[in-house]
């Protein structure tokens, strides 16, 4: 009988446990508050680099000079060479001839221009020397004398040399311009000892005659 009523109680006990599992809390359930979301902050603003600007032009000191199928620094084809000239503060100028002119400076190398029948109109200009100029004027690409063949060909992608119609010991390489004018290199054993601004791609046999 004993064992009978312990089996009765297992069972009724075993099914309030089972019932109380299955009945819901008293209590509502909770819902949890939403997380605020942590601000993303905007990245700061990099500084703009700044690109270092060339140096300006000083038409006494060649080394500021950008050479182009304009002209080189302050000598632009077109331009008046009585007003060029006065610029040119502690240049040496000496007249070649009633269609030419040259001039120099310390450590720089020797500049040569040529002028229209009138004596005055600047008809094409030249820079010629080596590295050893220190004031030396280069173009916009960085190419100064005593740049070599490759340094050229690197400068100038597809620069072709040009066909000098005359016996010379010298080769030739020119840049054309969208109006049809040049920007010429004349080099002695592969490296550049001429540069030149003219409506021609091989430099000139002479400039006076």
């Amino acid at each position: 009988m004993n064992i009978v009523r312990s089996a009765l109680l297992v069972v009724v006990v075993g099914g309030l446990v089972a019932l109380s599992g299955c009945t819901p809390s008293s209590e509502a359930a909770t819902t949890p508050s939403p997380t605020p979301s942590a601000e993303v902050e905007a990245p700061a603003s990099e500084e703009p680099v700044a690109t270092p600007s060339p140096a300006p032009l000083d038409p006494g000191d060649m080394s500021t000079w950008v050479a182009g199928s304009a002209g080189i620094g302050p000598v632009e084809r077109g331009a008046s060479w009585g007003a060029v000239q006065a610029q040119l503060a502690g240049m040496t100028v000496e007249t070649m001839c009633p269609s030419a002119v040259s001039f120099t400076a310390d450590a720089s190398p020797t500049v040569y221009v040529g002028l229209e029948a009138d004596g005055d109109t600047v008809r094409q200009v030249w820079v010629a020397g080596d590295a050893t100029d220190a004031k030396s004027p280069a173009t916009a690409a960085g190419v100064g004398l005593g740049a070599t063949l490759a340094e050229l060909q690197a400068a100038y992608p597809g620069i072709v040399e040009s066909v000098i119609p005359y016996p010379a010991d010298t080769t030739a390489y020119a840049v054309a311009d969208a109006d049809g004018t040049w920007l010429v290199f004349s080099l002695r054993d592969d490296v550049v000892t001429q540069i030149g601004a003219s409506a021609l791609q091989f430099p000139p046999k002479e400039l006076c005659g």
